[in-house]
């Protein structure tokens, strides 16, 4: 995990800690071409501050999830492994 967090990855990426396993659940999936995109839509709608508002409801979305997986115990971390855990959408607009 501490590889993961200081790696400097985007944190809006899914990540799969092995090829062809799938991706850690939880976590939402936006390029930084769809974050800006949605920027400028917000700022043509004069609308900044809700967009400002829904990225850092999602840094923290991620943070949580993070201290969730870090808090994991053995019994928590076998439907990991076997790909279970369910994803999560973080859209930006809701």
């Amino acid at each position: 995990m501490a590889t993961w967090e200081s790696s400097g990855q985007w944190m809006f990426s899914c990540y799969s800690p092995e090829k062809g396993k799938p991706n850690v659940p939880g976590f939402g999936e936006f390029s930084a071409e769809e974050v800006r995109l949605e920027y400028y839509n917000c700022s043509a709608n004069n609308n900044t501050g809700y967009y400002i508002n829904s990225v850092n409801q999602l840094v923290q979305q991620w943070r949580k999830r993070l201290q969730e997986l870090k808090a994991l115990n053995g019994s928590g971390k076998a439907p990991m492994q076997n790909g279970g855990g369910g994803g999560g959408g973080m859209g930006i607009t809701e």
